[in-house]
């Protein structure tokens, strides 16, 4: 039976971003901006088989990141939010 599975991931890879340069839609191998001390959190779905995995085209999400400036948003603690929300047992407690 295949079910979809969420794969949260932090990356110093360099990022490869669409033809407008906006969205982030890939990883490249090269190591990413600030000589890879800059990494990115994510998620991603795979779409796991008895016999494999691969990735679900379309589910990429890059947490989004403003370091500088009035409005600083860090990307780790979106993901690990959502990590947090997604082992909760049913009465709310942590999983772990």
């Amino acid at each position: 039976m295949a079910q979809n599975v969420t794969v949260y991931f932090a990356t110093n890879r360099m990022p490869l971003t669409d033809a407008s340069g906006a969205s982030i839609i890939d990883f490249g191998s090269e190591l990413g901006p600030i000589d890879g001390t800059a990494v990115r959190f994510g998620s991603a779905e795979a779409r796991v088989t008895a016999t494999g995995s691969s990735f679900v085209a379309g589910s990429l999400y890059v947490a989004p990141e403003q370091l500088i400036g009035p409005t600083i948003q860090r990307g780790s603690r979106d993901i690990f939010e959502k990590l947090r929300q997604e082992c909760r047992r049913e009465d709310g407690r942590p999983s772990w």
